[in-house]
C-alpha cells in the first residue's frame, strides 16, 4: 500500500489520494485492519502520535477509520474536503504509525493549522468568512517565511475585517458575519446576563445586525 505511505510524506496531493481511497476498497480495508480500534484502546499507545484521532474513532466512529473519513467528509459539503485539510491524513496516520513507527508523515497541514491559529486567533472565524479568510492565507504563501508571512497576512486581516481597534471577545467560537462585498465591520458587544450581543455594520450597504451567543 505505497500510495498510503506516499500521501503521509505527502508526495501524494490530497485531491489525488480522495481519488484513491474513495475506488480502493482493499486499501479501506487495509488501513481498518492495522490496528482493532473497536476493542478499548492500548495504553501501550499513548507513547505514539496522534492519541486523540484514535480515541474520537474509537469513541464515536467505531473503531472504523473509514467511517470517520466518510462521516467527516459528507459533514463539510459546502467546505474544503477532510483530505485537504489534514483530518484524512491525520487519522490514518493514527493508526499507521503504530504499525510502522518509522514512517515519515509530513508536517504540511500541522504548519498550517499553527499559521491560521497564529492570524486568526480568537478573533476571526466563522462559517460566512471562511472562504475570505482562506483567500488572505492563498495570498501569503510559505515563500514569504514565516515571520514575514504572519505579519503581512495580519495586516491584510485587519484591512478586510475592518477592524482598527475594537474587535469581539467572543465567548464561544468567533462566528463573524459577511456583508455584501466583505467581512462586517464590528461595533460594539454588551450582555445581559449570560446572554451576549454582538453588534455588526455593513460598510457597503450600512445595514447593522445584531448577533448573539450564550456565556
Amino acid at each position: 500500500m505505497q500510495q498510503v505511505f506516499d500521501f503521509l510524506a505527502g508526495n501524494i496531493s490530497p485531491e489525488d489520494f480522495k481519488i484513491i481511497w474513495y475506488s480502493n476498497e482493499k486499501l479501506r480495508n487495509w488501513i481498518n485492519d492495522l490496528i482493532d480500534l473497536k476493542s478499548p484502546l492500548d495504553p501501550a499507545w499513548n507513547n505514539y502520535p496522534y492519541q486523540g484521532h484514535r480515541a474520537a474513532i474509537h469513541n464515536h466512529y467505531n473503531g472504523s477509520v473509514e467511517e470517520f473519513i466518510r462521516k467527516s467528509d459528507a459533514a463539510k459539503q459546502k467546505k474544503k474536503s477532510v483530505f485537504g485539510t489534514g483530518w484524512a491524513l491525520n487519522a490514518i496516520a493514527a493508526v499507521v504509525v503504530i504499525a510502522y513507527p518509522d514512517v515519515k508523515i509530513t508536517h504540511k497541514y500541522e504548519d498550517e493549522i499553527k499559521f491560521y491559529l497564529a492570524l486568526c486567533g480568537e478573533i476571526y472565524g466563522g462559517e460566512e468568512v471562511e472562504q475570505v479568510i482562506n483567500d488572505i492565507i492563498l495570498e501569503h504563501p510559505e515563500s514569504l517565511g514565516r515571520s514575514k508571512r504572519i505579519k503581512m497576512a495580519k495586516q491584510r486581516i485587519r484591512e478586510v475585517f475592518h477592524v482598527d481597534k475594537k474587535y469581539p471577545r467572543w465567548i464561544q467560537e468567533p462566528d463573524w458575519p459577511m456583508g455584501e462585498k466583505s467581512p462586517m465591520k464590528f461595533v460594539s458587544q454588551s450582555h445581559e446576563g449570560d446572554l451576549y450581543k454582538y453588534e455588526f455594520v455593513d460598510v457597503d450597504s450600512g445595514k447593522s445586525r445584531v448577533l448573539t451567543q450564550l456565556a
